[in-house]
C-alpha cells in the first residue's frame, strides 16, 4: 500500500513557475519561458474500498458560504459580491481589498468563503490570505464557482487554512509550495476527498508559530503604506545596480532568486559581494523548485527563504513591511 500511495502522490505532484508579482514587477532572466503543466483530474476512492488508506470522503455541511468575485462572470443568481473584475494578477492594493472584505464577512457569518479569482492569482492570493487571516473557517479560492463551493461546503475543509482549487479539481493549500503537494481532490461524484484526516498546517502558520504569537498584527487587513518589494534574478544584478538597490529609499525590501545562491556563495557571486542593503532581503530558490534553502548558502545580510517561492517570499516581506517589521532578525524569526 505504501508503494501505491507513493506512486499516486507522485502523479498528483504539480510544480509551476509563475509570472505573478503583486508588489513589484519581476526583473526576469527569461521573461517568456515560463511553462505551466497540463491540468489533470483525479478521483481517488475512499478508504473503505482501496486507494488512499488515509483518504477521507466528503462530509457536506449545511452552513452557507459567501462568494466574492475578483475575476470571471457573476453567478446568474447574483449571489456573489463583486469586489472588482480582473484577468491578471491581483496587485497589493487589490489583495488588501479582498482581505478587508473577507475578514469582515468572517466576523459576521458562521459560514465559509469562496473567492472567484483568475488562476494567475491563486498563488499570491492564497499565500497572502494565509498570512492575514487567522480563522478555522473554510476559505477557498477558485476559478470554478461550483467546484469551489463543493470544497467550501465540505465540513472537513475547516481548519485547513486557505485552500485553492481549479478546474482540475485538485485541492492545494495556500501555505505550501504553489501547486506542489495536493491536500485533496473533488471526485467525479462532486464530493471532496482529503488526503489527510486532519489539517496539516505548515510550521510558519501553526497556532504556536512566531507569526501567530508574536506578530498577530499581521492579520491587520488594511494597507498602511506603499510597499515596493522587487523580485530580481542574481544574474541580472550588475555592480551599479546592486549599489543603487542597496541605497534606494524607494524600495521596501527585495527578493533575490539565484541558482548560485542555492548551490554556493562565492566571490564571483554578485549578491555575496553586494553591500548590505538598507532594507530586508530574502533569498529563494527559482520558481518551480521545491527544496529548503538554508542560511548556509546565502550572504550574511540576507534571510533564507526556506521552501518559499519568489512570489510567496515577496508577499511575506511585503506584509511584514506594511506592519513596520523590517529587521532581518525579526523576519528571520518567522521561519520555523
Amino acid at each position: 500500500m505504501s508503494i501505491i500511495h507513493h506512486l499516486i502522490t507522485v502523479l498528483l505532484f504539480w510544480s509551476v513557475a509563475t509570472n505573478a508579482s503583486p508588489f513589484y514587477p519581476y526583473q526576469k532572466r527569461q521573461a517568456d519561458n515560463t511553462t505551466v503543466p497540463m491540468n489533470g483530474t483525479g478521483s481517488p476512492v475512499n478508504g473503505s474500498s482501496g486507494g488512499f488508506s488515509n483518504t477521507t470522503s466528503s462530509n457536506s455541511s449545511s452552513s452557507s458560504v459567501e462568494i466574492f468575485l475578483t475575476s470571471g462572470n457573476m453567478p446568474s443568481n447574483g449571489s456573489a459580491k463583486a469586489l472588482f473584475n480582473t484577468t491578471g494578477t491581483l496587485n497589493i492594493t487589490q489583495l488588501y481589498t479582498v482581505s478587508e472584505a473577507v475578514n469582515k464577512s468572517l466576523q459576521s457569518s458562521s459560514g465559509g468563503i469562496v473567492i472567484l479569482a483568475d488562476k494567475s492569482s491563486f498563488e499570491s492570493l492564497s499565500f497572502f490570505l494565509s498570512i492575514v487571516l487567522n480563522t478555522e473557517k473554510a476559505v477557498v479560492i477558485t476559478n470554478d464557482i461550483q467546484i469551489g463551493t463543493i470544497v467550501a461546503m465540505d465540513s472537513n475543509s475547516t481548519g485547513r487554512g486557505v485552500l485553492y482549487v481549479g478546474k482540475s479539481k485538485i485541492i492545494f493549500a495556500g501555505d505550501l509550495p504553489p501547486f506542489g503537494v495536493p491536500v485533496g481532490v473533488v471526485g467525479d461524484n462532486n464530493e471532496a476527498y482529503w488526503f489527510y484526516n486532519t489539517a496539516q498546517k505548515s510550521g510558519m502558520f501553526s497556532m504556536n508559530s512566531t507569526l501567530r504569537t508574536t506578530y498577530s498584527n499581521f492579520t491587520n487587513p488594511t494597507l498602511n503604506s506603499q510597499v515596493a518589494v522587487p523580485i530580481v534574478y542574481e544574474e541580472g544584478i550588475t555592480s551599479s545596480l546592486s549599489s543603487a538597490l542597496g541605497s534606494s529609499s524607494a524600495i521596501s525590501g527585495m527578493v533575490i532568486v539565484s541558482d548560485k545562491v542555492v548551490s554556493n556563495v562565492t566571490s564571483q557571486s554578485t549578491t555575496s559581494s553586494m553591500p548590505a542593503p538598507v532594507f530586508p532581503v530574502i533569498c529563494v530558490n527559482p520558481p518551480g523548485k521545491i527544496s529548503w534553502l538554508s542560511e548556509a548558502n546565502i550572504p550574511s545580510y540576507a534571510i533564507a527563504g526556506g521552501y518559499l517561492s519568489p512570489v510567496q517570499a515577496q508577499i511575506l516581506l511585503g506584509v511584514a513591511v506594511n506592519n513596520n517589521v523590517t529587521s532581518p532578525d525579526s523576519i528571520r524569526a518567522l521561519f520555523p
